[in-house]
C-alpha cells in the first residue's frame, strides 16, 4: 500500500511540472489576460512543437491583435500540414485578406496570388 501511494505521490508530483493545460490557457483568454494565454501557449509548444492547436490559439491571439505577419506565418504552416483543414485554410485565407486591407493597394498585390491559389 506505501508503494502504491508513493508511486501516485510521485506521478502527481510531476503533473506539476508539465506543459500549461488548455484549462489554464483559456481561462487566461477568458479572462483577456493575452500576454499570460501567449505564454503559456508558446511553452506547451516548446514542449511540443507539433501541437497544432497550440498554434492555432497563438494564431488566434496573432489576429486578434491584429499581428498580420505573425497570424500568416502561423496559419500557413498549419495549412500545409493540414491542407484538409477547412478551419486552417479559411484562417489563412482571411488572415491575408486582412493583410492586403492594411497595407496599400499596389503592396496588396502581393498577397492576390496566394489568397486566389489557395487550395
Amino acid at each position: 500500500m506505501k508503494k502504491i501511494f508513493l508511486a501516485f505521490a510521485l506521478i502527481s508530483g510531476l503533473g506539476c511540472f508539465s506543459q500549461p493545460s488548455f484549462i489554464e490557457i483559456q481561462l487566461a483568454l477568458d479572462q483577456g489576460k493575452l500576454e499570460i494565454a501567449k505564454n503559456l501557449l508558446q511553452d506547451r509548444i516548446s514542449g511540443n512543437p507539433e501541437d497544432a492547436t497550440a498554434t492555432a490559439y497563438l494564431g488566434d491571439i496573432a489576429g486578434f491583435e491584429k499581428d498580420w505577419d505573425t497570424a500568416i506565418f502561423l496559419y500557413k504552416s498549419l495549412a500545409q500540414k493540414y491542407p484538409d483543414s477547412i478551419d486552417y485554410n479559411f484562417k489563412y485565407g482571411a488572415v491575408l485578406g486582412m493583410k492586403a486591407l492594411s497595407v496599400s493597394k499596389l503592396q496588396s498585390v502581393i498577397y492576390v496570388s496566394d489568397i486566389v491559389l489557395m487550395r
